[in-house]
């Protein structure tokens, strides 16, 4: 998520979040309607599905609530994201509770700001109406669309730009400028093309959107016209799913195909995205924002990448694993960090940060893969033997990337997720004792054959071993050796040096025949096992032959 959404401050922040839970100049987080898509997404599936019902169990009389009351802003991402899967229930929730309450959420007049219009958050909000398949233009007792208009300035190098009409000055930004976009488009209004274009120049030569707006008053009013203008994912996967519905205009196709390709660039090699400034690493927004907006345009083996990455944050139970609590399933943790933090305290401790990276990231799950046709197991065989009480590897898939799946070894359960490439790797940890375990794994799609099936553990040992006690140099006797386990490979030592190797029988003995050399005397004779700690060592006299 981008982290330069920008609030106002001082007495506006106090009051805004006072009043409305954190009014934001386009509201807490980005997200928009799914234009008509000219990608194919998958239809809603179970994590899609899983997602949906946690963020509609968000909603309390039709909004999110925060800690300083309703969060009009985050309550739309829910609607705008709950649309894009299919989940109409949610999206009129929150469309009847916010035309109850839109003018605490488009004016600032409740708590001062007189005769205030915030034009983010007025976009933000007709969108919603035409999502909910409502008028923008009788919408909660309003004309948002003329609101927007009247708040789009009419000429000069910033003609097009939304700008905020309040005491506390303008905030305005590209996210609000792309929902603006979308709304009077939608709407047919006279200035969306003002609008459009004024969105089109938001965008640098290398293809991203900036953030930032420049100053109404500048004479230069284009990305590559302002100095130190920062690439962000957030913004441009924003402006893309804007500018579809334009997506023929010979004005706007070639900008779109510029920021598609600017985000297949940024993608990393696991699927994921980061942000913008001070948020860089990967995370669930960003990559979300960013699948939905390759998806609907088409780019949807990219989209599918990030979709994978996004259903690897999301809580999910597969088999008799239960890593999280149950009414946390569905959510979509931000990062890895977090992932970690809801297992061990649940979302309570991280729900602002959850549901808004559930409300940007759902979407992108409509692009999740299933399973691979096939995976890459390590190359060399596994161990015969594994050493009791340690972790050993084992290999799972073909998964779907992101899928979560259940292992089970000896009654102990860990649940891992595939990567991208539809492999997961599981460290079990095995019991303290001699035994052959079998290795069991279910992800949510179905069985998984895991590899390897069985795992064979040796605890430590001491070997019996049977010679004479006194035996003739130059002579060759036998050693019977006992208490291995079947098929154990075994070494033997005399005076420090190796001098057989072999594998125990069926019954776990091993009978290796020793050249006695070296002179007259006590010398040390050593069996060891498959394993350090499973070994025995005896003393014979060498005597003349």
């Amino acid at each position: 998520m981008s982290s330069s959404i920008v609030r106002r401050t001082g007495v506006l922040a106090l009051l805004s979040a006072l009043v409305t839970g954190g009014l934001a100049v386009t509201g807490p987080t980005p997200a928009v309607a799914a234009p008509t898509p000219t990608g194919t997404a998958t239809a809603p599936s179970g994590p899609a599905t899983a997602g949906a019902r946690w963020l509609t169990s968000q909603l309390t009389g039709g909004l999110v609530e925060g800690e300083w009351g309703p969060d009009h802003g985050l309550s739309i991402d829910v609607a705008l994201a709950l649309a894009a899967v299919g989940s109409e229930d949610g999206v009129q929730q929150v469309a009847d509770a916010l035309a109850t309450s839109l003018d605490a959420y488009v004016t600032g007049d409740a708590f001062g700001d007189a005769d205030s219009s915030y034009a983010g958050a007025t976009a933000k909000a007709a969108v919603l109406a035409v999502v909910a398949e409502r008028d923008p233009r009788a919408f909660g007792g309003r004309d948002l669309i003329a609101a927007l208009e009247q708040v789009t300035t009419d000429s000069g190098p910033a003609a097009g730009r939304i700008v905020d009409r309040s005491t506390y000055g303008d905030y305005a930004n590209a996210l609000g400028q792309a929902y603006a976009v979308r709304a009077l488009e939608a709407a047919g209004s006279t200035e969306a093309a003002a609008a459009t274009s004024y969105l089109l120049d938001q965008q640098c030569a290398a293809g991203f959107f900036r953030l930032e707006l420049g100053a109404v008053e500048a004479a230069d009013q284009t990305c590559d016209g302002a100095p130190g203008a920062e690439p962000d994912t957030d913004v441009t996967a924003l402006a893309v799913l804007s500018l579809l519905p334009q997506a023929d205009h010979a004005d706007v196709k070639p900008h779109l195909t510029a920021a598609l390709d600017w985000l297949r660039r940024s993608q990393r090699g696991d699927g994921s995205f980061g942000g913008g400034v001070a948020t860089e690493a990967p995370n669930a927004n960003s990559t979300g924002l960013a699948a939905w907006a390759l998806g609907e345009a088409g780019r949807t083996k990219a989209a599918a990448r990030a979709a994978g990455w996004v259903r690897g944050q999301q809580l999910a139970h597969a088999g008799a694993c239960t890593p999280y609590r149950a009414g946390d399933l569905g959510a979509i943790a931000y990062d890895a960090a977090g992932l970690d933090t809801v297992k061990s305290s649940g979302v309570a401790e991280l729900r602002d940060q959850v549901r808004r990276a559930s409300a940007q990231a759902l979407p992108a799950l409509t692009w999740a893969p299933g399973r691979v046709d096939e995976v890459v197991v390590p190359p060399m065989a596994p161990p015969r033997f594994h050493r009791a009480g340690t972790r050993v590897a084992v290999w799972l898939g073909p998964l779907a990337p992101g899928e979560p799946v259940c292992v089970t070894v000896a009654g102990s359960r860990r649940q891992v997720r595939a990567d991208h490439t539809g492999a997961a790797r599981a460290l079990m940890k095995l019991p303290a004792r001699t035994a052959t375990h079998a290795v069991r794994a279910v992800a949510t799609s179905g069985s998984v054959t895991p590899f390897p099936s069985r795992l064979r553990a040796l605890a430590a040992t001491t070997p019996v071993v049977k010679l004479r006690a006194r035996v003739a140099r130059g002579r060759t006797v036998p050693v019977r050796v006992r208490g291995l386990a079947a098929r154990e490979p075994a070494t033997l030592r005399f005076r420090g040096k190796v001098v057989a190797r072999g594998t125990s029988d069926a019954s776990g003995r091993w009978t290796p025949r020793l050249r006695v050399t070296g002179k007259a005397g006590p010398a040390t004779l050593a069996v060891r096992g498959a394993f350090a700690d499973r070994r025995r060592s005896v003393t014979v006299t060498v005597v003349p032959r």
